[in-house]
């Protein structure tokens, strides 16, 4: 049987090997680069051996660290060529990536989660709430949802140059963010936390703790029906946060969701920003942004974005589908440069053509990062 180089388990720190196994090629399980896994110290053989159990295969290893039978110990696969080294990783650690992993998997089974939570939501909280139910949740934070919810929807009532910027301190973006910073005020704490989680998620919060003081045995309707959808909104959220903070980290990538009221129903706009400050071409250390917005329409089918921004300067690109659409909207670039000049930018280019691989380009977009090189994503940066 040909032999495996070393395999070690180092410390989070890096600073020395904790662990050593030498093992067959055979008796030790698959493992790749970025793969978080769990073992547990069988029992210790030696001094300075011990019996691990690693994907169900009892290996030995060389620990020049007292180990505890049954012990359990989470790491890293940092490398398998030439040596194969695992990385222990601190309980903290391991926690906020399997964290951050989870909202990233969320994401990925349902891209659409949080505006379609939203609009549930909203149906709910326009509904006739039951008597009881509506008492103990209060008629202010009824109506404060109800206006809040309205607002996160982009239509001719709510657009504006501070729409985006409201959208996101409505949704609670930064909620943890000014929790922080209200925590720090020697003066005034407990004001600037109210106004800290005067936001959808942190009213939901709020509404869930309520409900769920109630007693289960009366038997409110709609409650537990309420809670899930709070429950729900309030998980797409954070997963959006989870997300921005992976994607701004490694790509100073940004992307949000915002759903948009079509004359036949509400769509959702997803909206990719990337800093282009670092740009070899960026020798002026001028502000740039790459922004895209992906719709997905009815009526004109998948509609692309594609602007440039460099300071106040505009560069507008529009892909569709087909001639037919292109047309359409063609006739509607002049109200855009209208409005683009209302708001104070000064306009390069505007123009909308013909591209029948708005699907690739879609998928190049909203591909997500990896976090296996991450210990944690700090959602409050």
């Amino acid at each position: 049987m040909s032999s495996l180089p070393s395999i070690s388990i180092m410390s989070h720190k890096a600073d020395h090997a904790s662990l050593r196994l030498s093992s067959n090629i055979n008796s030790l399980p698959p493992l790749s680069v970025g793969e978080i896994v769990e073992a547990e110290i069988v029992r210790n053989l030696t001094d300075t051996t011990v019996l691990v159990e690693l994907k169900g295969k009892r290996i030995e290893a060389y620990s020049p660290v007292g180990r505890r039978s049954g012990e359990r110990i989470t790491m890293r696969v940092d490398q398998v060529r030439p040596s194969i080294v695992l990385r222990l990783m601190n309980q903290q650690a391991s926690t906020a990536t399997a964290t951050a992993d989870h909202h990233i998997v969320t994401y990925r089974s349902n891209p659409a989660a949080l505006v379609d939570s939203l609009l549930n939501l909203g149906r709910i909280f326009s509904g006739n709430i039951p008597g009881e139910l509506f008492h103990h949740i209060g008629a202010e934070n009824v109506k404060t949802i109800q206006t809040m919810l309205s607002s996160l929807i982009l239509s001719g009532s709510t657009s504006g140059s501070d729409f985006f910027k409201n959208f996101l301190l409505t949704l609670g973006f930064f909620m943890e963010n000014q929790l922080g910073d209200a925590c720090r005020k020697r003066f005034g704490k407990m004001k600037a936390i109210r106004g800290a989680t005067n936001n959808i998620k942190g009213l939901l919060t709020r509404i869930i703790d309520k409900i769920q003081a109630i007693n289960k045995h009366d038997g409110h309707p709609g409650m537990e029906r309420l809670i899930w959808a709070s429950d729900s909104s309030i998980k797409a959220i954070e997963s959006l946060q989870i997300m921005n903070a992976a994607l701004h980290e490694q790509e100073q990538k940004f992307l949000f969701q915002i759903p948009i009221a079509f004359p036949d129903g509400t769509g959702m706009a997803e909206i990719f920003m990337k800093y282009d400050d670092n740009s070899k071409q960026n020798r002026g250390h001028k502000k740039i942004w790459t922004l895209h917005c992906l719709l997905s329409m009815d009526a004109l089918g998948e509609i692309t974005v594609e602007a440039r921004i460099e300071e106040s300067r505009v560069r507008c690109k529009i892909y569709c589908g087909d001639e037919s659409v292109r047309t359409f909207i063609q006739h509607h670039v002049d109200e855009i440069r209208e409005r683009l000049s209302t708001l104070g930018y000064d306009i390069a280019s505007v123009g909308c053509f013909v591209r029948t691989e708005t699907g690739k380009t879609r998928e190049q977009w909203v591909s997500l990062p990896n976090l296996e090189d991450h210990d944690s994503v700090n959602v409050v940066v």
